[in-house]
């Protein structure tokens, strides 16, 4: 998807489905024992991170992980049967020490004995 896609929200070449699928039909009709339709999506959102600087991570606390969740539904149909998701860590968090106090708060909050926590 070209950067205008996020203005026009018209993804190009969605034509080419077609072409795939009719390709994919070919090859288990010819007999291939296992064939897969391969679809490749890429994104250039070049134009929504330059007014950023890019990253955004790069002024996140260093001990804070980072992980990149991409979800796409192509249909009107549930996202379990129509659309893909994949995603995948940029950076591991740290383990932090955490004050008993915050962890007896938030016992409290969601309920139970803090004192089975561990912090």
């Amino acid at each position: 998807m070209p950067a205008q896609t996020f203005t026009t929200l018209r993804p190009n070449k969605l034509q080419e489905l077609r072409k795939g699928v009719a390709q994919a039909n070919r090859l288990v009709a010819a007999g291939f024992a296992y064939v897969w339709l391969s679809i490749l999506v890429t994104v250039d959102s070049r134009e929504l991170t330059r007014p950023t600087g890019g990253y955004l991570a790069a002024d996140l606390d260093g001990a804070a992980g980072a992980v990149v969740c991409e979800l796409t539904q192509c249909f009107d149909s549930a996202l379990s049967q129509s659309g893909m998701l994949g995603g995948g860590i940029l950076r591991m968090a740290s383990q932090n020490s955490q004050p008993a106090g915050l962890t007896a708060a938030i016992a409290t909050l969601i309920g139970g004995d803090p004192s089975l926590r561990s912090g």
